[in-house]
């Protein structure tokens, strides 16, 4: 599994939500420098950050080599964005619909489905989205990468 994969999946479900009130190239994936430039209409996926996984502790081992399995979480954040602040609260609320309904990601270039859930910030860490407009915060779980 690659984490390009899951921020593609991301994007997919984040389309799919928004059928309808967006254009079909304004979801974007987006690194966290960019997000106070967005303009115009649309949604932001954005990897805050990746960090080894310990509750996925029982993986298979080829004993204990450069090609051992890594169990990773990833942190996401999708922000909509949009020229009316009524027209961003209604993307939120597509992008949590969407999430909730679709706890289990698949799709290609994922060796198996990942868990994604709406996460809170944490305050043990650097939060960069905490001078955001609108985001909504993702924890993917059970990225595991290997051979």
């Amino acid at each position: 599994m690659t984490i390009a994969a899951v921020s593609l999946a991301l994007r997919d479900l984040a389309a799919r939500a928004c059928t309808g009130a967006l254009e079909d190239d304004t979801i974007i994936i987006r690194q966290p420098p960019e997000v106070p430039f967005l303009q115009g209409d649309g949604v932001a996926v954005i990897l805050l950050r990746a960090d080894y996984d310990g509750s996925a502790r029982n993986q298979p081992s080829n004993g204990g080599g450069p090609r051992d399995p890594v169990p990773l979480g990833l942190h996401y954040a999708l922000v909509p964005y949009a020229m009316e602040a009524l027209h961003q609260h209604r993307l939120l609320s597509m992008l949590i619909r969407a999430t909730a309904a679709q706890p289990v990601l698949t799709a290609d270039g994922l060796d198996g489905p990942v868990m994604v859930s709406i996460a809170a910030p944490d305050p043990a860490q650097n939060d960069p989205t905490a001078g955001w407009p609108v985001c909504l915060r993702l924890r993917v779980r059970g990225l595991v990468i290997g051979d």
